[in-house]
């Protein structure tokens, strides 16, 4: 593999963090829009074009000034052209690959593929799911629905192809054969490799920068970077489910049932076990602060993942009680 080339796990993240932040936007402004529908609900309606426009101009922002996407940038990438000259020695010619910095024409080509493709792709899904929906209405003419089903179908498999073409494009490069991990970037002739910063004072214009130009530069490069990583760390959040176990934590001790009451027959000294009745051996306690028999509480916690007396919950059961060196 080139050095210079991310990884494929790399770029597997980058598409993943990528795909991110057209659902985390629509999450907000659907959350907000019930609260404000006055203001919101043309907003949400027209989401898809709202969030074209949106992306067109950051996209170009950064494509202009740094030969990268706006993930890209973030994990320090840049775009480089491919291409190759025949260089003739006598009767011999040879290929020679070359790599350069992308020109107005191959950035304008990037960024329509990166915001009109998905773009249109969320178009014709919304189109494929409506032509369901009608293929399970009543009264529906066999024509109709023989032509619906033949679209959906052949969508289908066209998506699927492409799917596949794309893998096996991403297993080639993982396989060091092509340098390209699309069919976008390969019909481009575009590849990614780690960015080089060092030059990038000797190209820029002596001209002086306003202080609003500056301003922007600014927000744009650390607002959206800001962005993407809390949309890191709320992808992180969901996936972890520490909400839902925060929420269950305030309940654990306000929805407990009444004391036991305390008989002579199952009383338990401070030297014995709730588990066996017997005085503690090996000694271990849990972050309930009730302290055990080693092996008593390892086989409990691993059957029934809660404390033995208060029945509290435990968040990671293994790791949830130390044994005591006395």
């Amino acid at each position: 593999m080139n050095p210079q080339l991310p990884s494929l796990l790399e770029h597997l993240e980058k598409e993943q963090l990528q795909s991110l932040i057209s659902p985390s936007l629509l999450h907000i402004l659907a959350h907000y829009a019930q609260k404000y529908p006055r203001y919101l609900l043309k907003v949400h309606k027209y989401y898809d074009e709202i969030y074209f426009a949106l992306s067109y101009l950051v996209e170009q922002f950064f494509l202009k000034k740094w030969n990268a996407t706006m993930v890209e940038h973030l994990l320090n990438w840049e775009r480089k052209y491919v291409g190759w000259k025949l260089q003739s020695a006598g009767i011999n010619r040879n290929k020679t690959y070359i790599t350069c910095n992308l020109n107005n024409t191959d950035k304008k080509q990037k960024l329509l593929t990166l915001t009109l493709f998905p773009y249109l792709i969320r178009k014709l899904d919304d189109c494929i799911a409506s032509l369901s929906k009608r293929l399970t209405t009543p009264g529906l003419s066999f024509p109709k629905a023989r032509l619906y089903g033949c679209i959906i179908k052949l969508y289908r498999k066209l998506k699927s192809c492409w799917n596949i073409l794309t893998w096996v494009i991403r297993i080639l490069y993982m396989c060091g054969k092509t340098q390209y991990t699309n069919v976008i970037d390969l019909i481009l002739h575009q590849k990614v490799i780690y960015a080089q910063r060092t030059d990038s004072s000797n190209t820029r214009n002596d001209a002086p920068i306003s202080a609003s130009t500056k301003l922007r530069d600014f927000i744009l490069e650390n607002g959206f970077t800001a962005f993407i990583l809390a949309l890191r760390l709320l992808n992180w959040w969901n996936e972890n489910d520490y909400q839902k176990y925060f929420s269950v934590s305030k309940t654990w001790f306000t929805n407990l049932g009444p004391p036991r009451t305390t008989m002579a027959s199952d009383y338990h000294t401070g030297t014995s076990c709730r588990i066996c009745g017997s005085i503690i051996q090996n000694p271990a306690v849990l972050t309930t602060g009730f302290v055990f028999c080693y092996p008593c509480i390892q086989g409990w916690v691993s059957e029934n993942q809660c404390c033995p007396v208060t029945r509290v919950p435990l968040l990671n059961p293994e790791t949830s009680f130390w044994r005591l060196m006395l």
